[in-house]
Order: C-alpha cells, then sequence, then structure tokens
C-alpha cells in the first residue's frame, strides 16, 4: 500500500532558492533509500511537492517538513 501526500508551502526567505539547488541531490538520494518517490516543483519562492512511498515513511518526512522553519503556509 502506497501515501501520497501532496502539499503548497511558501519559502520563508529568498535562500529557498539556495536551498534547493545545493540539497537537491542529497534530498533525492534520501527519498530513494526511503523508498519514496515524487514531484518536487519550486518556482517564485513556492514549493509544490507531492510524496509518494510507504505510508509511515510519508507521514515522517511531512512530520518533518512541516517544522522545518524554511517552510510556511
Amino acid at each position: 500500500m502506497l501515501r501520497q501526500i501532496i502539499y503548497l508551502s511558501s519559502g520563508r526567505d529568498r535562500d529557498a532558492t539556495d536551498f534547493v539547488e545545493t540539497s537537491l541531490e542529497r534530498i533525492q538520494t534520501r527519498n530513494a533509500e526511503l523508498g519514496l518517490t515524487g514531484v518536487l516543483l519550486f518556482a517564485d519562492g513556492t514549493f509544490l511537492q507531492v510524496l509518494e512511498g510507504p505510508p509511515d515513511t510519508v507521514g515522517a518526512v511531512f512530520q518533518r517538513i512541516e517544522q522545518d522553519p524554511r517552510h510556511r503556509h
């Protein structure tokens, strides 16, 4: 069984672009290790992400995203 979460958030500061550029490879590697797939779109300071994978893993990753101070709304 898979779980899918789709969320939209705003980057907290103008460093969001730098974060995406410097962290994308690390995020992709970690998600692959966790069995997650999905899509991450970033434009004009806004994130749209689809996360899909094992229910517990998707839930745990989304909780971390919700608590990440770089995201709001």
